[in-house]
């Protein structure tokens, strides 16, 4: 067994789109993986498939305020994720003499989807499966997956023609965790950590909690798959750690988020209750 312990990083695209903040980023991944340990990575990228999505003059649907992801907003998602940001940050740590490869759910089996919301969101998924074996032997050979989160279908429910389904990367990112047994599990974010309504930090969360903050409306929907998701792994691994922490201006390792105890403990009730 291995004794570096494993941590599942998710990251937003944001982090990724200019030049010095993809540089930072990685170096901040880079030094993880030097401090011992296990990194795998997956990110987003929104904001990045928005605009090329505009640029292309693809018009913009939603679905109660979630937005709807048609066969060729799709591809654009394919071409960003999986191609641009993806191929970039690996370039960028391969400047920082670390070894990362940039994968979506397609290469060998890394992911599979199921539909979600019966479809009304086109082609927009969830994680189903998880090829734990692959990760694994990459992380073995001292390597940082990079995950796009898009996949296919689960052979059972495939559909000729069907481009990879959108997965967002904060829900993709719990059960990746769940399924490799991670250590520690990192949502990096914008912000400190999970704001109450008076726009201070929490130090911690559960899910009595979350509720709470999101009938009052202080939980914007942006924080809300991020949240469900850390909470969704928090209970299923009880003994990691998962955090939600902001990415201070001097672009920390992001190990030290965790060691530091900074950002929002991500809490299972049962945890809180016996506190």
């Amino acid at each position: 067994m291995n004794s570096q312990p494993l941590l599942v990083i998710k990251i937003g695209g944001d982090l990724l789109e200019s030049g010095s903040t993809l540089e930072a980023t990685a170096a901040s991944i880079a030094a993880t993986q030097r401090a011992g340990y296990q990194v795998v990575v997956v990110h987003g990228g929104g904001s990045a498939i928005a605009k090329l999505a505009g640029a292309l003059g693809l018009a913009e649907h939603k679905v109660d305020g979630l937005r709807v992801t048609d066969a060729a907003t799709a591809e654009v998602a394919l071409a960003v994720l999986a191609g641009t940001q993806g191929k970039s940050l690996a370039a960028a740590l391969g400047r920082q003499n670390c070894e990362a490869l940039s994968l979506c759910g397609a290469d060998a089996h890394l992911l599979t989807a199921q539909v979600v919301r019966h479809g009304e969101l086109g082609f927009v998924g969830e994680v189903k499966d998880v090829n734990v074996a692959l990760i694994e032997d990459l992380l073995a050979k001292g390597r940082i997956p990079l995950i796009a989160p898009l996949a296919p279908l689960a052979p059972e429910h495939h559909k000729p023609d069907s481009p990879l389904y959108n997965i967002n990367a904060d829900t993709a990112a719990g059960p990746i965790a769940k399924a490799l047994r991670a250590d520690a599990l990192l949502f990096v974010t914008n912000v400190e950590g999970v704001l109450d309504g008076a726009g201070q930090c929490l130090p911690q969360l559960d899910r009595q909690t979350a509720q709470e903050l999101q009938a009052c409306g202080v939980l914007n929907a942006g924080m809300l798959p991020k949240i469900e998701s850390a909470l969704e792994a928090a209970e299923a691994l009880p003994e990691a750690i998962v955090r939600i922490a902001g990415l201070g201006p001097d672009s920390d390792p992001l190990h030290a988020l965790i060691a530091e105890e900074r950002g929002t403990l991500i809490c299972s009730q049962e945890v809180l209750a016996h506190g």
